[in-house]
């Protein structure tokens, strides 16, 4: 954490299911005490940001609202006591927040002391029309302690220089067998190809960028599940699958399975993406529904996924046209724009 030049001493924030934005605030504005409103059930969340806090010397006291649903409730918990604590209200649900904000503006409570965590703009807006820009540094260990998880092994190293080259030419390969129809859901050569894509990551952005590969978590006393790529910048979390099969139904699963852990590690503050050498192909059955000669797979599996999630920009597909430019295919030159618009988006 560092240091924020806004003079915070208390904070009061609202506990929800997801601690990241909590977290985001708090390392950010790095006040000496914060006071963590939550209910019974959202209590292990507040326990695991409390652990965390104190490491780095901000102190955390648990009030409880006995009922999340009651504006009572919410605002029988504030009090004169809470009158000079800024208030962070991203957390929690909307009728908390609602009577919150309202019990702790009839403490004195200022909109130049209210804020929210702006992702997307990476700042905390205020309600005085004030921005502070997020200095929250976010690590994977890190992410996965604030979800409950437990970081179980990394990859040891990512690909240097001389590995790169020798994973373009197996990319290479791979690409010259699908176009020739030879069959190519082969994995002899174990996981190859999420390794490149974590090397395009650290070593072929301009981006500063934590990146990890071949990561396993695992809730307490769960087996492991495993995070093919994941980088970090700054506070906002990228997760990919990456799948050497060219058919759709099984990249359509591997979409849906990223999304699921990239929310189990960031909720909505974490982006999914899938990268698969699905491709435009021949509709195989035209009828009255599609007359389409051509199908669009990445297209229609974007849509699909987006059509069944709350969160449409949080997902995208990366096809076999974005795996040639990023490896120049065909002598073609190395392009890695697409990638890097999605991380820096």
């Amino acid at each position: 954490m560092t240091e924020n030049e806004t003079n915070v001493s208390e904070l009061i924030q609202l506990v929800g299911s997801n601690p990241l934005p909590l977290y985001i605030s708090a390392s950010t504005l790095r006040p000496n005490i914060v006071y963590l409103l939550c209910t019974d059930e959202t209590r292990p969340v507040a326990e695991r940001l409390q652990r965390e806090y104190k490491k780095y010397n901000i102190g955390a006291e648990l009030l409880f609202i006995r009922d999340a649903t009651s504006p009572l409730s919410c605002e029988t918990v504030v009090t004169d006591r809470l009158s000079n604590a800024f208030l962070d209200y991203t957390g929690g649900t909307k009728v908390m927040a609602v009577n919150v904000y309202r019990a702790w503006s009839q403490h004195r409570g200022t909109l130049s002391r209210a804020c929210y965590v702006d992702s997307e703009k990476d700042v905390l807006r205020f309600g005085d029309g004030k921005n502070v820009p997020i200095t929250t540094e976010l690590s994977l260990d890190l992410l996965v302690r604030l979800h409950g998880f437990r970081l179980l092994e990394t990859r040891s190293s990512l690909p240097d220089a001389d590995r790169m080259r020798e994973l373009d030419k197996e990319v290479e390969k791979y690409l010259e067998a699908i176009e020739r129809g030879e069959k190519t859901d082969r994995t002899a050569d174990g996981f190859w190809f999420e390794e490149w894509v974590a090397g395009l990551l650290k070593h072929r952005l301009d981006t500063p960028l934590k990146v990890y590969w071949g990561a396993r978590i695992a809730p307490p006393h769960a087996p492991g599940m495993e995070l093919d790529v994941v980088a970090i910048r700054g506070h906002k979390t990228f997760v990919l699958s990456c799948t050497i099969g060219p058919k759709y139904d099984p990249a359509k699963r591997k979409a849906f399975e990223v999304i699921l852990r990239s929310h189990q590690i960031g909720g909505n503050h974490a982006r999914a993406a899938l990268v698969s050498p699905i491709d435009i192909v021949m509709n195989p059955s035209p009828s009255r529904w599609s007359s389409d000669e051509l199908i669009d797979q990445a297209y229609n599996l974007e849509s699909s996924v987006k059509s069944h999630w709350n969160d449409p920009i949080a997902f995208k597909v990366f096809s076999r046209s974005d795996i040639e430019e990023w490896v120049g295919f065909a002598g073609a030159k190395k392009k890695v724009d697409s990638l890097r618009r999605w991380i820096e988006s």
